[in-house]
């Protein structure tokens, strides 16, 4: 090897640490909002939930159940595709 083929692959190689570092960035920051979200998203659920029985108001506590069966069935249908992929 030349010397000049040898920088080449120590530019690429940095070059490809920091691209993986990037993307671990990116996951990282990926995986607290989706944290966030979720726990928005049982904090309203929760008031939801709260409102409807304390009111006695069918129609909320309704829009309560219906939302936690929606969260679960997203759950349950975004890994699909991964799943299928790795076989």
């Amino acid at each position: 090897m030349t010397a000049g083929n040898q920088n080449s692959i120590k530019e690429n190689r940095d070059y490809l640490i920091k691209q993986s570092e990037m993307l671990q960035a990116i996951i990282n920051r990926m995986a607290s909002n989706s944290l966030a979200v979720k726990q928005l998203a049982l904090s309203i659920w929760t008031a939801l939930m709260g409102f409807g029985f304390t009111n006695k108001n069918p129609p909320l506590f309704l829009l309560a159940i219906i939302s936690f069966y929606n969260s679960r069935l997203t759950g349950y249908v975004l890994p699909l595709p991964r799943k299928a992929i790795s076989g």
